[in-house]
C-alpha cells in the first residue's frame, strides 16, 4: 500500500522568507536555468505549501530530510509558449526545494492564430 502522508514532525508554518521575496527568487531562478530575461516570465503570487519529496519518490536534500515549508508557483511566459516551469522554494532558507519542467512531452507544438 502506498502513503501519501507525512511522516515524522510537522514542519514550522511560519515562513523566513516573505511573499515577495519568494517571488524574486522563483523568477531569477527560471531566468538562469532557461536563458530568459527576468522581466519577460509572469511568476503568479508564490503560494504556502507542504513539501516532502518522499512522496515524489525524490531524495531529500543534504540537512532538509522530511517535509517543509515552502513557496509554490508555476512560472511562464508571454513570448514563450512552450515555457512552463513548477518552482518550490523553501520558505525557511530560500533554496530551490524543487523545479520542474512542466511542458506537455511527446509532440510537437503547432500554434495557429
Amino acid at each position: 500500500m502506498i502513503s501519501e502522508t507525512l511522516a515524522g514532525e510537522v514542519p514550522s508554518t511560519t515562513a523566513r522568507i516573505g511573499r515577495a521575496q519568494a517571488a524574486d527568487l522563483i523568477r531569477g531562478l527560471v531566468a538562469k536555468y532557461t536563458k530568459h530575461r527576468a522581466s519577460g516570465l509572469t511568476v503568479p503570487t508564490p503560494t504556502l505549501a507542504l513539501y516532502d519529496p518522499a512522496l515524489l519518490g525524490a531524495p531529500a536534500l543534504p540537512g532538509a530530510a522530511g517535509a517543509r515549508l515552502v513557496w509554490r508557483s508555476e512560472v511562464t511566459s508571454a513570448t514563450d509558449i512552450g515555457l512552463r516551469r513548477l518552482v518550490l522554494v523553501d520558505a525557511q532558507n530560500g533554496k530551490t526545494a524543487l523545479h520542474l519542467d512542466m511542458r506537455p512531452t511527446g509532440g510537437d507544438l503547432t500554434v495557429h492564430t
